[in-house]
Parts: C-alpha cells; sequence; structure tokens
C-alpha cells in the first residue's frame, strides 16, 4: 500500500512540476481518497490549488497537513510563501518564522521571512533575520545583498556599506551588488562612482531595474543628458511591456522619476496604476461607524495627523515650518508622525517643528502594522501624507486604513494613484478644471494655493560678487533649481538667454560639488559658443538667511520647465528675486506659475511657452527700468498677497480638512470640491 500511494505521489508530483496543476489535483485527491490523513498529499494539493487560484482552499489543505505533521519545517515554509506571493506580508511571517526554527539551515525559509518583514515595513526585523543568515551562511552573497539594501533604506551607510563590499567580496561583479555599492555612493553624495556602478550593472544586465532606475536619477543629478535620456529609452521599453521585473517599489521610484524623464501623463498613469495593482493587501483595521465619527466630532477637536520624514532640515521642512503651529487649537489636535528621526543641527528646524505638534510618535522604530496601530489608538480623524514616493516612503502604513480619512499633499507633484488615499490637495492652477479626472483621489482644490511657504528672516549683509565669482558680470541669470530638474531642454534655453545678453552669467547650485557636473554643463555651453566660464556654480551655504540675501546678487530667477522649483523658487520669492517661468502642461511644470499666480504677478512672470519665456528674460534683463518696476511689485505682493501668508493657508487647509471631515461624519463617500477664498 506504502509504495503504490509513494509512486502515485511520485506521478501526481511530475504532473505538478509540468505545470499540469488541475490533472496533479485530481492525482492528489485519488491519493487522499485511499489515504485523507497522507500529509504530503494535502500540503501538495495545496499548494496545486493555490497555483490554481484557489487561495483559501489551498492555505486550508496545508494547515491540515501541518496538524498532522506540525515539525514539518517545509509545510511552515510553503504556507509563509504562499502568503507573500498572496502579498498578505504580515500573515506570511508567523509560518516563516516557524520555519526557520524548526530547521536552521532552511535558506529559503530564511530568505522569505526577511522579505515578509521588510514588505510588512519591519525592517528592523527583516535586518536581525538576515543577520542571522549570514552568520549560518557566510558566504552566500545574496543575504549580504539584502542586508545593505535594508541597512540603506533605514539610512544606516556604514554598516550597508560593510555588508556590500563582503558581497562583492564573495560574488565580484554581481549586478545586484553593483547597484547597491552605488546606492552606498549616493547616500554619500559620491555620484560620480555611483554612476559607474549603475552602468556597470547595466553592462551585464541591460534591463536590470533598480540599475536603470538608479542610473537614471544620478545621471540627472550630474546633468549627464546624453546617458539618462538613453536609460529613459529602456524604462520605458521596460513599462511598455508590463514592466515585469517590477515590484511596487520599483515603479513607485519610477513614479517619481516619470516627470523627471519627460514621461507623458498618460505613461504616468499606467505606472500608477501598475503600483496600486502590485501593491501589497494587509488585513485592514476594524472600520469606524458614521456615528462613532460624528459622537467623535463631537466630543473633542479633530485629531490630525502628518506622516514625513522632512520634519527638520529639509524641503517639507523649511515650508511647514510654522504651519503646525498655526493650527487653531480649538477645532484641531496636531499629531506630528516622524518616518526619520532628524538629528538636530544650526537651522533649528527640528526643534521648531516638534514644538509646533501636541503630540510626537516615533514611526521610524516601528513596522508598518505597529504604526497603523498607534496612528489608530490616538483616534486620528485625518491623515496626511507628506511623503508619497520619495526617499522614506512608507505608504504600507496607510494602506492598514488607520484613520478615516487619509490624504496627499505637497511631497511632490501629482498623485499618488493607491486606493486607500482619499483625497490629493491642489490648486485652480496646477489642476485646472476639467483635470481632475487625471487623478485617482478626490481633488481638493484650496482657493490661491495648494503650496505651503514659511518665511525667515534675510541677513542684512549681502556677499561680495567676487566671493560668489560674479564679479565680472554685466548681469546675472539665477537657476539654483535641483540639478535633476535641469533637462537638456531648458538647458538649451538658458544657453541662448546668455547669447542674448552679452557678459551676462547663469549661476547655479551644486550643492554637493560635483565636476561632472561642472564639466557636463560647461561642456554643453562651449559646443553652443558660450564660454564655459559664464557658468557659474555655487554650494550650499548652512545658514538660510545668509542663502536668501546672496539672492540680492541676481537680477532674474531662471525656473525649470519639466519640473518647476518648489521651495527653491519660495525663497527666490520671499528674497525679492523675481521667478520666471513658462506655462506647464502637467502639475509638475506648474508649480512655480501658481506661486507667482498667488503674488498677482502671472502677467509678467509666466510665459505662454518656452520661446515667450526666453523673450520676456532677455527683455527684463536688458531694461533696468521694466526689471526695477517688476521687482518693487514683487516687494509689495509679499506682504498684501496670499503666498507668504501662513494664517491665512493655514485656515484654508482647516476648512479643506473640515469639509472632508464633514461628508465621513454623515457616511458619505470621498468627492472632490472646490473651496472658495474667504
Amino acid at each position: 500500500m506504502a509504495d503504490r500511494l509513494a509512486g502515485r505521489l511520485e506521478a501526481a508530483l511530475a504532473l505538478h512540476r509540468a505545470g499540469r496543476l488541475a490533472d496533479a489535483a485530481r492525482a492528489y485527491e485519488d491519493i487522499l481518497k485511499r489515504a485523507p490523513r497522507h500529509a504530503e498529499a494535502l500540503h501538495l494539493l495545496g499548494l496545486a490549488r493555490i497555483g490554481s487560484g484557489d487561495f483559501a482552499g489551498g492555505v486550508a489543505l496545508i494547515e491540515k497537513a501541518i496538524a498532522l505533521r506540525p515539525k514539518e519545517a517545509l509545510f511552515h515554509a510553503n504556507l509563509g510563501l504562499a502568503y507573500l506571493k498572496a502579498q498578505r506580508h504580515a500573515e506570511a511571517v508567523p509560518p516563516l518564522r516557524r520555519a526557520v526554527a524548526l530547521d536552521a539551515t532552511a535558506r529559503e525559509a530564511y530568505d522569505n521571512l526577511a522579505g515578509a518583514l521588510a514588505l510588512s515595513g519591519d525592517v528592523a526585523g527583516a535586518i536581525a533575520v538576515l543577520g542571522r543568515a549570514t552568520a549560518l551562511f557566510p558566504r552566500d552573497a545574496h543575504f549580504h545583498i539584502r542586508l545593505a539594501a535594508l541597512h540603506l533604506q533605514r539610512r544606516e551607510i556604514e554598516p550597508a556599506k560593510a555588508a556590500i563590499e563582503r558581497a562583492l567580496a564573495l560574488a565580484p561583479g554581481n549586478p545586484d551588488a553593483l547597484v547597491n555599492r552605488g546606492l552606498v555612493d549616493v547616500a554619500a553624495k559620491d555620484f560620480e562612482p555611483a554612476l559607474a556602478r549603475f552602468e556597470a550593472a547595466l553592462d551585464a544586465v541591460p534591463m536590470h531595474v533598480a540599475a536603470q532606475n538608479n542610473f537614471a536619477y544620478t545621471a540627472g543629478l550630474l546633468g549627464d543628458f546624453a546617458r539618462q535620456e538613453r536609460v529613459a529609452r529602456l524604462i520605458e521599453r521596460r513599462l511598455a511591456n508590463g514592466a515585469p521585473g517590477d515590484s511596487w517599489g520599483t515603479l513607485a521610484e519610477v513614479a517619481y522619476l516619470c516627470p523627471y524623464l519627460g514621461f507623458s501623463p498618460a505613461l504616468h498613469r499606467e505606472v500608477l496604476e501598475m503600483l496600486a495593482a502590485r501593491f501589497p493587501k494587509p488585513p485592514l483595521l476594524p472600520p469606524l461607524p458614521a456615528p462613532a465619527l460624528v459622537a467623535r466630532r463631537g466630543e473633542r477637536p479633530l485629531h490630525i495627523g502628518y506622516v514625513s520624514t522632512g520634519f527638520g532640515n529639509h524641503a517639507i521642512g523649511h515650508v511647514t515650518r510654522t504651519l503646525y503651529a498655526a493650527h487653531d487649537r480649538a477645532r484641531f489636535r496636531v499629531f506630528g508622525y516622524p518616518l526619520v528621526i532628524r538629528g538636530e543641527d544650526e537651522t533649528g528646524y527640528a526643534a521648531t517643528i516638534r514644538a509646533g505638534f501636541d503630540e510626537w510618535r516615533d514611526l521610524s522604530v516601528l513596522s508598518d502594522a505597529e504604526a497603523a496601530a498607534a496612528i489608530r489608538a490616538d483616534g486620528i480623524d485625518l491623515l496626511i501624507d507628506l511623503n508619497g514616493f520619495l526617499e522614506g516612503r512608507r505608504p504600507g502604513i496607510f494602506a492598514y486604513r488607520p484613520a478615516p480619512i487619509q490624504i496627499f499633499w505637497l511631497a511632490h507633484a501629482g498623485g499618488l494613484g493607491l486606493p486607500f488615499i482619499d483625497y490629493l490637495i491642489g490648486d485652480p492652477v496646477v489642476v485646472p478644471p476639467g483635470e481632475e479626472r487625471l487623478y485617482r483621489e478626490c481633488l481638493v482644490r484650496l482657493p490661491q494655493i495648494y503650496h505651503c511657504a514659511d518665511t525667515l528672516p534675510i541677513a542684512a549683509e549681502t556677499p561680495s560678487a567676487a566671493e560668489q565669482g560674479l564679479a565680472e558680470a554685466s548681469f546675472v541669470f539665477c537657476a539654483f533649481n535641483n540639478p535633476q530638474k535641469i533637462d537638456r531642454r531648458i538647458f538649451m534655453a538658458w544657453l541662448r538667454i546668455l547669447a542674448a545678453v552679452p557678459d551676462s552669467v547663469l549661476w547655479l547650485s551644486d550643492p554637493s560639488g560635483r565636476p561632472a557636473l561642472r564639466a557636463n554643463f560647461r561642456s554643453l555651453a562651449a559646443e553652443a559658443g558660450i564660454a564655459p566660464e559664464r557658468i557659474v556654480f555655487t554650494g550650499r551655504i548652512r545658514s538660510k538667511s545668509a542663502h536668501l540675501a546672496r539672492h540680492r546678487l541676481a537680477g532674474l530667477f531662471l525656473d525649470t520647465a519639466t519640473v518647476n522649483a518648489a521651495t527653491t523658487a519660495l525663497d527666490a520669492l520671499w528674497a525679492g528675486l523675481p521667478v520666471l517661468t513658462a506655462r506647464g502642461t502637467r502639475w509638475a511644470s506648474r508649480m512655480a506659475e501658481t506661486m507667482v499666480t498667488a503674488l498677482g504677478l502671472e502677467d509678467a512672470l509666466v510665459g505662454a511657452d518656452l520661446a515667450d519665456y526666453e523673450r520676456r528674460a532677455v527683455t527684463l534683463a536688458t531694461s533696468p527700468a521694466a526689471l526695477a518696476a517688476l521687482k518693487a511689485r514683487l516687494d509689495r505682493a509679499r506682504s498684501e498677497r496670499p503666498l507668504f501668508d501662513i494664517a491665512r493657508f493655514t485656515r484654508n487647509l482647516e476648512r479643506a480638512f473640515e469639509g472632508m471631515w464633514q461628508r465621513a461624519a454623515t457616511g458619505k463617500p470621498p468627492a472632490p470640491f472646490d473651496l472658495e477664498a474667504e
């Protein structure tokens, strides 16, 4: 009997391995008719059912097999793998923990357990598991590579570097190891060697997903247009083929890069749709019924929570520094949920921001499930994501639905396209009427402007032109934009402007001192017949007040076109330097337009197209009286118009929050709406 069953099981398993799941299932069922307690047949039938799409039935069969043979590590490992493949990452953890406890040599179970923990947001737990795995399998480069990636996720640069150097010693030329070594370089702002490592990985595997994404990002930081454009075409080809090697995380990277690489809005939407389809679906926290929402509002102020990596000396911190304290405490209680704890520095941003919150909960040490539970315990009514797809992103927290209303705002242009984000905050300029249909989230338009702006003192002393390398200039065009936002199209427009304004210079920001960036831009200038020394670079100044003061040396700020300046444009405008932009075709290319519109200066500072932008730049640079009059208008507008009025902005934001709340409290689903100006 046993021999016959063993033969039948081997035949069924051969069908299973050949992909003939229905035939294999019938063969396993035939065995179970003869031996209902045959654990191996139950286990394999469960796997076949899962493979055929019957997840619940397959899991139940594997659990029956485990009940019969509770110490069979493989059964637990495959149950965990089934949950992992179903994107139910938190549920995969217990059986995988049991598998490695039963069999310390179960290499794949260790790998899957680390993956399940990391995907559940428990990065510390995943690091601990990989630490054990590297001790058990010290010559397995794969575990060292994964360990390095997780240390990088937590911004632990030295441990990441040690792990990836060990991986490269074990597997020289391994493309995954090269990519992670490049990411260590990027974290250290050592961009030239990082680009070389990403390129080496692409030489080995041209369609390597992470190598493509990171190469495109880093090439942009170095102004290497030709190589960035070449890899952008590879990424487009990958996306056109359905992005077969992409996880939701790599698609999030592409979603962030889409505007920078000039991808069409239609392709951007496709990326968001693929991302949403591949996003893990954790078990939701119990929903709050509408009556509970109404009672909650009657008993206390609304609880609002802000989630961000930017509570400090960061672009988000710069513009929201005084927002949190400006909320009306009679109507709102404000919670800060940092995803990264930023140490205090001479700027004082972190301390000011933290003092603006009523409650402060560090989420950086919690898994996604733990963070969501903490937010739910705080009774948060509206939860605002200030991170989106930026570095340190953790949308998995929002996927648990810890708050009845969940909002994306400010972190970067556009929406996230994720089903658990209800609202997106914009304004009539970045999303004109009719374009709200482009976003999965319900769009709420604030009056005047969606973007927050803070103000800081401007140093009385202006640095000398000689100190900044500007002494010989007849006119200074300033473009302190993030170099990543500078593409070939706008840079060539700037060179044409320089050609039309003799002895003028283009003053660019190079915060990390990148020789390759300077060489690339100056080489393009020389090719266009512009003396390379007319491209002048400046580094970062620690003092924000001194940075603002140096804007006085410039005559006009030239905005980028594909992705506008944001915090950088606000700095220039607050410092009294006009920001010239061109009318855009998408959110990312309208950010500066909405800022100058909020100042009432769109007639002078928004070109109808790039050609008009160039004409306006030349006219202002060669018409001192017209430029002086424009600066006088800007000076008045800063105090009279809404852009830098944080109190007015906060009241509008609060009205938006209360409008969202009124719908939820009465049981209505989220819906788009526009706020009228008060």
